[in-house]
């Protein structure tokens, strides 16, 4: 049986924090050690589109870039849900 090896997500953010010069992959600005300019992994493809944990799918963003991408796409996917209840009711 193959093992899967474990992902370590912090050696991968600071490896892409060094190769993107210390900034945001989105904004640009300088990461800082803590509050909303600290980096993250943000995955450039989202997971739940079919994005994976690849090096290529994969940016170091400050904290605040990450969480409002992640917003842009909770709201994409209530929109689609709400859309789909809307055509499966009755009388529409």
């Amino acid at each position: 049986m193959k093992k899967k090896l474990k992902f370590n997500s912090a050696k991968v953010r600071s490896e892409l924090v060094e190769i993107q010069g210390g900034k945001c992959y989105y904004c640009r600005e300088p990461f800082t050690e803590t509050g909303p300019k600290q980096a993250t992994l943000e995955h450039k493809k989202p997971k739940m589109l079919g994005g994976t944990n690849e090096r290529s799918n994969l940016a170091a963003a400050c904290r605040k870039c990450n969480q409002s991408a992640g917003r842009r796409m909770n709201a994409a996917k209530q929109r689609k849900a709400l859309g789909a209840e809307r055509s499966n009711a009755p009388g529409v």
